[in-house]
């Protein structure tokens, strides 16, 4: 059965607002839209999750949409109980569900020759983004942390990927729905051609308006080095974050273990988490931060994607900045397959081959299970790419620049705001953490 998030979830509440808007049983003014939202949350018991990476069956979500349309043909229903401002988004009950799409960038594309040189600044610019296109585009052109917003003059639609999905009759209309979505997501910035356009004209206004930064690309752009403009762009509009810390900390690959105060990013991003390829150049300008932090992705990284976070953490760290990196040791594999006395070492066999390899446990039932499956394992489960041992990733470190390397113990440190923070040890037992994991810090 195919599911859906939260944000599509939304895209059908809204499809059907919609039919009521046509059908001129309520108007469609912002004000009424947030409260007919609220009303679908808290009086027609449709229930969403706090987490917005919650899965709906399409399937039951259709099923109550029909039902309340059912309802809302057969009787009046005053849900406009007060007006509403865009100052007071915040108290409706639907707002945490968008809040996650805040500080995207957001870029206005006007045609497909504008498409096919933005298509590679928006890809390389390493953060979410928003792209209002003014035609048609295949739903699948972007990767799927892009969202897509075709706009036309009169009509709007928005591909299922995103949340707003509508058709009004009048240019005000066109301008006010702009103006709640930029209330809505709040971007970080805007960017677009500096070339004559009455849509891109009052998107520009509505910007400025709002006090929301606009890059306005004119035609010698095209001839900078695509990341010179990325690296402009990102200094540009950089995360709030940087403005509610006193000292700066990002965490590279923080999953489901988000670290408070931090600036945590990830593959997967929600709310608290800004999407962030580690292998990529990173978005933030030179000396951003006090201290970088990144626990068992490293190994996720193939040797020159590995070598570029390496100089992406030493470029956006502050001098004597500090960095730390917490992932697999070599030397444990190597002295697991070697020491086959040691307890300990065959406690974690057993342990890893039961859990991740069952086949392997019941080719062998009681006997011995060969230490070659671990050492294998370990290569290639779990995404795994390469394993560092500290002679190596010693030698890298210093000639990425970093000095003063050393290797404490997990949860120890010099600096208090590093102690304590691997979190791995919560998603295996914590003596096979303390096993396989080894902690390695730098200096800038």
């Amino acid at each position: 059965m195919e599911t859906q998030s939260s944000s599509n979830l939304y895209t059908n509440l809204y499809n059907f607002a919609e039919q009521l808007f046509i059908s001129q049983e309520v108007d469609y003014k912002p004000s009424t839209i947030c409260n007919l939202l609220d009303f679908f949350f808290k009086k027609e018991n449709i229930n969403l999750p706090k987490s917005s990476n919650t899965k709906f069956t399409e399937e039951r979500v259709l099923e109550q949409i029909e039902n309340k349309l059912v309802c809302w043909r057969q009787r009046k229903v005053d849900i406009i109980a007060k007006q509403s401002k865009i100052e007071d988004l915040k108290e409706h009950l639907w707002y945490p569900y968008f809040s996650h799409l805040r500080e995207y960038v957001v870029f206005y594309v006007q045609n497909e020759d504008e498409l096919n040189y933005l298509s590679q600044i928006i890809i390389a610019l390493n953060r979410s983004v928003i792209v209002l296109c003014n035609f048609n585009l295949q739903k699948d052109f972007f990767p799927d942390w892009i969202q897509v917003v075709e706009l036309d003059y009169i009509d709007q639609k928005v591909y299922d990927n995103s949340f707003l999905d509508n058709s009004f009759d009048e240019l005000s209309n066109y301008i006010n729905t702009l103006s709640i979505f930029l209330d809505i997501i709040q971007p970080a910035g805007i960017v677009m051609f500096e070339n004559a356009s009455f849509q891109k004209k009052e998107l520009q206004d509505l910007g400025n308006n709002k006090q929301i930064p606009i890059i306005l690309l004119q035609s010698e752009n095209k001839n900078n080095l695509l990341q010179r403009i990325c690296k402009t762009i990102n200094e540009h509009f950089p995360f709030s974050y940087f403005n509610q810390v006193e000292k700066t900390a990002l965490h590279i690959g923080c999953g489901n273990h988000p670290i408070s105060g931090w600036l945590n990013t990830d593959l997967s991003f929600s709310e608290k988490i800004v999407f962030m390829n580690a292998e990529k150049q990173f978005p933030f300008p030179d000396s951003s931060f006090h201290y970088v932090f990144s626990e068992h992705l490293f190994e996720h990284l193939d040797y020159k994607g590995g070598r570029n976070m390496l100089h992406e953490s030493y470029r956006v760290l502050k001098p004597k900045g500090i960095f730390r990196l917490t992932m697999p040791c070599l030397e444990f594999l190597m002295d697991l397959y070697l020491n086959k006395g040691n307890e300990l070492n065959e406690k974690y066999i057993d342990w890893s081959i039961s859990l991740f390899d069952p086949v392997i446990k019941n080719d062998f039932k009681t006997e011995r299970i060969p230490r070659m499956f671990i050492v294998n394992n370990f290569m290639r489960f779990w995404g795994h790419k390469m394993i560092y041992d500290k002679e190596t990733i010693t030698y890298l470190l210093k000639k990425t620049g970093f000095k003063n390397v050393t290797y404490p113990q997990l949860g120890d440190s010099k600096h208090n705001i590093l102690k304590n923070i691997e979190q791995h040890g919560k998603s295996i037992p914590e003596w096979a953490n303390n096993l396989e994991s080894f902690v390695v810090e730098a200096q800038k």
